[in-house]
């Protein structure tokens, strides 16, 4: 017999008497449940109504409580009713139990949708009834005085007698084991319930019975559990653990008495169980084969409990038994097959971990060769050869001769598919048998898939990793390198701009040009190259001249030049505390940018006013201005600087001098600017003229509302305008221009009523300008390292012009060495400036540039590196593992980039920008405020990061600052103000908030910089240098672990042949034949290409189904290899040909790399007729795709549409089956550029021309890129959800079929689509 069945029976048992509290106990749950309901029920009609709540938090909140009403009414109330069942000493046992239950749940750290004191109040309810059930409970056992056994059998139920009965016998029938020879018990009962098994084991543990060494309980670890919350996947490990051991124990011995759930009834291994009890009555047919599946020893029992006079449960029990006795009679039927003996030479292949027979071997073989992944049309299957060696003639020979005869017998050959590393055929050992001899090539098989690393140590088929996609659009996903995970950094300016306390010094005057004034200016024009000032930058290292900076100020676009001027050994304490003073006053009086932010000790770059030399004399720091500035600070209160009103006439309105002046008022102010220009001298309103609309004279007003009365009535007024203007300077557009409107009252001032600052208009203007030039200079600074060559050369920024077409696509694909060795840093700095900064530039062209090349270069690198001993999925893993966000994240970390280099944010002098010498306040307990935002922001569960800014204000900042409101009083009011949706907002100006993807997206970017201006040779230098050393020297490991290196660039000479061994190679005729089989003359007719070394063609068209060429591999890796040529050099085409945006230039790329297309191109030039393969299905799929070549991709959108919309007519649902595109087409097609790429020796150009040429509608393409079917039936309808797809659902043969709705004439109408995905 093939089955050990376990001897069975019904034991029945008698229906318990009610219990005599069963009715209070009722009453009570009835009510808990009541009141849980009633609750439910109005929180979800709160939510229902709420107002601020879209219809996804509606649902997610109403999800969230139903769930947990189900646990407080069926799992806790529900348990109740099952320990009531086993009598009220279980009950009273599993109180604790049930209540750790409660507690868990609601200390459970899981994010709700709904208001978290409903949670409570449910839990609240759920204590209350349940201490009301336990003390009902309690009352009934109370003034027992017997022992625990006594007590366990008066307080419970007949059912648990009756299992107690059972353990007492061993089972149902005493002397069975006996008979067996097993004395002893190993029994495993079944329970539904957690609950019950926890609950059972306790009284089966206290009642000590005989029969019982000890026992255990089990049950499924993730049971109630949020395996998604920390600290519940850690509580689910120690229950696996325990279970773990429970199991072993049982095992052994130690426990032989298993109260369990169904997580032991299948899955799990127990041999030495001999009696099975079914507690409960199994709920399934499946249960009850498995449960009694348990009981697999000999002799062993299966007890199934029923209670007497339940006829439902005895009928349902016989239709499963005669069903059980069919399938026996079915099984045991089969005819006994005799089993060949293994071999008796007693072969086998061990490691220092495994031993494998050869019948193993066999069974291996075949398990190595279906994970290798292939297409849905190849199957991979070994070759086997047998051949008979030796015969008695041949022995008499030997034996003549004196020498031993070859072992006689069957010797076996295998010869492995493609795609494995094995490509001659394997022999094995002379055997007696057939059979044997099989298994011994068999096991020669493991042994040198083992030795290439095929399989591990304990001899089994290692697992393959796949390549996951990343989806860079995905907001929510937080994976190191993507877009959703975002980290705050601490903005550092770079190193050479720092000012030391100590000389020498060196000064860098800041010259402002006004090249281009506005042609209708608001304001008088400001030419700064007039003023007798300028100012200065004094650093401790000398920085490379700058210039020309474009700016784009109130009078016009201005060139910044900044050169160094002279060298300075020294300055006195006196003398750094003037200018220190000066800095501070430039920022702080004359910009108003450090609200919120504490100076530092020593500002750098030190600010300082720089005197215009006159012919002769150079230039100097004029400490007398900062003299000046200093004394007017100290008396600004007491005696400030007034006009003089009398020297002022209406004669005087153009006299530059009071043009030079700003001015402040004398009086407080609530709005409004705090300091002005003068535009011009009224000629004819004074301070007794009347103000239009007020009823009141200038000097009446300034009585009235400010307090302050006017001496001169006589004293012409002064235009003035806003010295406190926030322009943003980086591009034109937004200069204030003259709208011709007549000016009120709120643009004149009264003279006397003004003070005057000690600096002069041209040198406040200047200061406007300063914080744009230090931003442009930071960056190019934080540029500069990562450049070579331009230290002592002079650097600008600007918007480029753009090269020409021809020579910069000859300049990215040509190999020939290129003089220019590094971009400049203002080109590295548009590399490394994102959209969001809304700069004139942007990284995102170069970054399509970069990652294309990276692409490609990385391809041939892996290709020589590891083509030998991996096949294209290895190959894919490794390129993904280099080229992915999370690796280049990780370099961008090294470089830092994201703390120094990357411009993330829309330049605000105010909001985003700290001037520097300026940190962020500091807080009472040691940090600033802006580094406990950040703190308080991580602190937000199930916030997003940096979420948190956008629920509090500046107000708030401050009274962090000061101590009114600390951390934790923030958050609570943020989460208010948050479930309100009051938002607030404010912007950080010491970190910036840069994800993963962008760092990752500037290193893609900086490489498409460098191959842009000085060529690809150039370009893999600089990737060494950054961690992506592709050089022949270099190793997979060393670019994995992102090794940097200074040496000089060697590159991979090209392979030579593409023969996979020696021995393929001196098979001459069997590669004529090929050659003849595929047709080579025709293919280079065809493609226009003339192959030096044949292999390469033959490669490229062998499908892995093709057993008959065993000489080359299939075309696996030459597509591999050919895709990234095909993608780096169409990339480098369409950036040269178009201006397209970012977006378009993705779409133009995708629709011509791709496998749609590259299946056109190759069928259209009819190179599908030489495909080498042996699958009918692969033709069968050619053929209905050539049949099907119904879309047009280049007609228009409306056409496309139109056409298939028109041809339907009929009334019922219209179904189209959408033909697939055989992959096996774009495969070969890129296979047959890698092969080209090779043979002609690396060269790109070559390969360009072939590609240009079986591409004729190349620039159509690029002109007008096709949209997708979907895309253009969007925009068809554009009206939003006037297109609705239905869920995809898959039918028998895994066809998947979706439909979608559209407008018709008459309403709506469905149409439906079949694929495969």
């Amino acid at each position: 017999m093939f089955v050990n069945s376990a001897r069975e029976k019904v034991l029945h048992f008698s229906k318990s008497s009610s219990l005599a509290c069963e009715e209070d106990i009722a009453k009570v749950t009835a009510m808990a449940r009541k009141e849980l309901w009633v609750a439910k029920n109005k929180e979800l009609a709160t939510i229902e109504q709420s107002c601020t709540t879209d219809q996804n938090s509606k649902a997610n909140s109403s999800a969230s409580l139903k769930k947990d009403f189900k646990f407080f009414v069926n799992n806790i109330f529900g348990s109740i009713g099952a320990l009531l069942e086993l009598g009220l000493y279980s009950f009273v046992s599993m109180e604790n139990s049930l209540v750790e239950d409660i507690e868990r749940k609601f200390d459970r750290s899981d994010t709700i949708w709904y208001r978290e004191e409903v949670r409570v109040m449910m839990a609240e309810i759920t204590k209350k009834h349940f201490k009301s059930i336990v003390r009902i409970a309690k009352s009934q056992m109370l003034g027992f005085s017997g022992t625990e056994t006594e007590k366990i059998l008066k307080f419970s139920s007949s059912k648990v007698l009756k299992l107690i009965e059972v353990l007492k016998k061993k089972g149902f029938e005493l002397g069975m084991l006996q008979n067996s020879g097993d004395t002893e018990m190993r029994c495993i009962v079944f329970v539904e319930r957690k609950i019950t098994s926890l609950a059972l084991q306790y009284l089966i543990w206290k009642l000590k019975l005989p029969t019982v060494v000890d026992v255990g309980y089990a049950y499924s670890a993730n049971a109630d559990r949020n395996v998604k919350d920390p600290r519940e996947r850690e509580e689910v490990n120690k229950e696996k653990h325990r279970m773990k051991e429970t199991l072993r124990k049982f095992r052994t011995g130690a426990i032989n008495v298993l109260v369990s759930t169904s997580v032991v009834e299948e899955g799990i291994d127990i041999p030495s169980c001999n009696l099975v009890i079914k507690f409960d009555f199994p709920q399934t047919f499946r249960s009850y084969i498995q449960s009694k599946g348990r009981a697999r020893k000999k002799c062993s029992q299966y007890v199934l409990m029923v209670e007497e006079m339940d006829k439902d449960s005895e009928k349902q029990y016989m239709e499963w038994l005669e069903v059980y006795k069919m399938s026996m009679q079915e099984c045991h039927s089969k005819k006994f097959v005799e089993v060949e003996p293994d071999e008796q030479d007693g072969e086998f292949y061990s490691t220092t971990e495994a031993r494998l027979s050869g019948t193993q071997a066999m069974v291996l073989l075949h398990q190595y060769l279906q994970k290798i992944p292939v297409d849905r049309f190849t199957r991979l299957t070994p070759a086997w050869t047998i051949k008979k060696t030796g015969d008695d003639n041949q022995a008499k020979l030997y034996a003549g001769l004196g020498l031993l005869p070859p072992p006689s017998g069957y010797l076996a050959s295998v010869q492995l598919p493609h795609k494995t590393p094995l490509h001659i055929p394997v022999d094995g050992k002379v055997k007696a048998r057939k059979e044997w001899a099989k298994r011994s090539a068999a096991l020669e098989v493991v042994r040198l898939l083992h030795q290439r690393g095929e399989l591990d140590n304990a001899l089994k088929v290692k697992k393959r990793e796949y390549v996951k996609e990343e989806d860079s659009d995905d907001e929510e996903e937080t994976e190191e390198g993507s877009r959703g995970n975002r980290s705050f950094y601490r903005q550092t300016l770079p190193p050479c701009m720092e000012t030391k306390s100590s000389g020498p010094f060196y000064l860098h005057c800041v010259e402002l040009k006004l090249v281009k004034p506005l042609t209708n200016p608001r304001y008088i024009l400001h030419r700064p190259q007039h003023d007798p000032h300028c100012l200065g930058l004094l650093t401790s290292t000398p920085l490379p001249s700058i210039g020309p900076l474009e700016l784009f100020g109130p009078s016009g676009l201005v060139l910044a030049d900044i050169s160094c001027k002279q060298k300075i050994s020294s300055l006195s304490t006196q003398q750094m505390l003037l200018l220190t003073h000066f800095h501070r006053y430039i920022f702080s009086t004359c910009l108003g940018l450090t609200d919120l932010l504490d100076c530092l000790d020593l500002p750098g770059p030190l600010l300082v006013p720089v005197l215009r030399g006159q012919v002769g004399h150079s230039d100097k720091i004029d400490l007398e201005l900062c003299q000046k500035i200093l004394r007017h600070s100290q008396q600004y209160s007491d005696s400030p600087t007034k006009v003089n009103t009398r020297a002022i006439s209406t004669k005087s309105r153009v006299d530059k001098f009071y043009q030079d002046l700003v001015l402040y008022p004398l009086f407080l102010t609530t709005a409004g600017p705090s300091h002005f220009f003068v535009e011009e001298i009224s000629s004819d309103l004074t301070a007794s003229s009347l103000m239009v609309g007020m009823g009141m004279t200038f000097k009446e007003f300034y009585q009235v509302h400010h307090q302050m009365s006017v001496e001169d009535t006589k004293q012409p007024l002064l235009r003035i305008s806003s010295a406190c203007r926030q322009l943003y300077m980086l591009a034109e557009g937004g200069e204030p221009v003259c709208d011709g409107k007549a000016r009120t009252h709120r643009s004149y001032r009264l003279p006397e009523l003004m003070g005057v600052e000690p600096v002069a208009a041209g040198l406040w203007k200047q200061a406007q300008m300063i914080p744009w030039v230090l931003h442009r200079v930071s960056s190019l600074m934080a540029a500069l390292p990562l450049t070579q060559g331009w230290e002592r050369k002079k650097l600008s920024l600007g918007v480029e012009e753009r090269a020409d077409q021809d020579q910069l696509m000859q300049l990215m694909i040509s190999s020939q060495h290129n003089t220019v060795c590094s971009p400049s840093p203002g080109q590295m700095v548009q590399a490394l400036t994102l959209a969001a900064a809304g700069d004139r530039w942007d990284m995102e062209r170069m970054e399509i540039l970069g990652d294309a090349f990276l692409k490609f270069s990385t391809t041939i690198f892996l290709y020589y590196k590891m083509s030998s001993s991996s096949d294209e999925g290895d190959l894919s893993l490794a390129r993904s593992r280099i080229v992915g966000n999370k690796n280049l994240f990780h370099i961008a970390l090294t470089l830092g980039l994201a703390t120094c280099g990357i411009v993330s944010t829309r330049m605000d002098p105010a909001d985003t920008w700290t001037p520097p010498g300026y940190q962020s306040s500091a807080m009472k307990e040691g940090v600033t405020v802006e580094e406990k935002v950040v703190e308080l922001d991580r602190r937000m569960t199930g916030w997003g990061v940096g979420d948190i800014r956008s629920w509090i204000n500046k107000d708030d900042l401050k009274k962090l600052m000061i101590g009114d409101i600390s951390g934790d009083e923030l958050i609570v009011l943020a989460r208010e103000r948050r479930k309100e949706l009051k938002v607030q907002g404010i912007k950080l100006r010491d970190f910036r908030l840069v994800s993963d993807k962008a760092q990752a997206d500037c290193v893609e970017a900086m490489i498409g910089c460098y191959l842009l201006h000085c060529g690809m040779e150039n370009c893999l230098g600089f990737m060494a240098k950054i961690g992506i050393n592709l050089s022949s020297s270099s190793e997979v490991e060393e670019v994995k672990e992102r090794k940097q290196s200074e040496e000089r660039l060697s590159l991979h000479s090209p392979q030579q042949d593409a023969f996979c061994s020696v021995h393929a190679r001196e098979e001459k005729d069997k590669f004529l034949h090929l050659l003849g089989k595929l047709g080579v003359d025709q293919i280079e007719k065809i493609t226009g290409y003339t192959f030096k070394e044949k292999s390469f063609l033959l490669q490229a068209f062998t499908h892995p189904s093709y057993g008959d060429n065993r000489l080359t591999d299939s075309y696996e890796k030459l597509e591999f290899l050919g895709d990234a040529v095909l993608d780096y050099l169409v990339t480098c085409y369409i950036y040269t040909s178009t201006e397209a945006d970012p977006g378009r230039l993705t779409d133009i790329r995708s629709a011509l790399v791709c496998n749609n297309m590259f299946a056109k191109l190759l069928t259209d030039i009819k190179l599908d007729q030489f495909i080498l393969h042996c699958t009918p299905g692969i033709y069968c799929k050619i053929r209905d795709y050539l049949e099907d070549k119904w879309y047009d991709e280049t007609q228009a959108v409306d056409e496309v549409v139109d056409k298939a919309l028109k041809q339907i007519n009929e009334d019922d649902l219209p179904e189209l089956d959408m033909v697939e595109v055989p992959k096996v087409l774009g495969d070969v097609f890129e296979a047959l550029f890698g092969g080209i790429y090779l043979d002609s020796g690396h060269n790109l150009e070559v390969v360009w021309t072939v590609y240009r040429r079986l591409c004729p509608n190349l620039d159509q393409v690029v002109s007008n890129p096709p949209i997708n079917i979907k895309k253009q039936l969007l925009e068809k309808f554009p009206t939003v959800g006037s297109v609705v797809f239905s869920r995809a659902t898959q039918e028998v043969g895994g066809t998947v079929t979706v439909t979608v709705e559209v407008p018709w004439v008459e309403g709506r109408k469905k149409f439906k689509g079949r694929g495969r995905s």
